[in-house]
């Protein structure tokens, strides 16, 4: 059975960012997800996020945050969340 992250790997695997095995939340990511029926939530003080389908809630996010440090493009480090959508099927 196809996963959530199997249809962004192969269809949008050129405009999202993938890292460990999972993607980066950012605007394209939310676009994306929205444009097939999606939407991600952050629900307890921004510490858990949800995966919705319309407004069926289909499960908690397992995420990560990792730390990219500063190169020449960037004054400062910076934190990226990594979330991991392969436990969703389609």
């Amino acid at each position: 059975m196809t996963t959530l992250m199997d249809v962004l790997e192969e269809n949008y695997g050129n405009q999202l960012r993938f890292e460990q095995g999972r993607v980066a939340w950012d605007k394209t990511l939310l676009l994306t997800l929205r444009k097939l029926g999606y939407d991600l939530k952050l629900e307890d003080y921004a510490t858990r996020v949800i995966l919705y389908k319309g407004d069926h809630r289909l499960g908690e996010v397992d995420y990560k945050l990792i730390t990219i440090e500063d190169d020449e493009e960037m004054n400062d480090a910076y934190v990226v969340m990594l979330l991991d959508l392969s436990p969703f099927k389609i």
